[in-house]
């Protein structure tokens, strides 16, 4: 059985004086509320 796969590419922008505060909210509350969702296909999250 052959599984499909959806890519999202999140592409986010921010003042460079921000950008410690958006990503911390990225790692703190944003990625953790998707995860939470429980989506039967969810394989995780990326912040290079």
């Amino acid at each position: 059985m052959e599984t499909e796969v959806i890519g999202r590419i999140w592409r986010g922008r921010t003042k460079p004086e921000d950008a410690d505060v958006y990503e911390n909210l990225l790692k703190t509350e944003i990625f953790p509320g998707i995860a939470s969702k429980k989506v039967q296909s969810y394989r995780g999250i990326q912040l290079p």
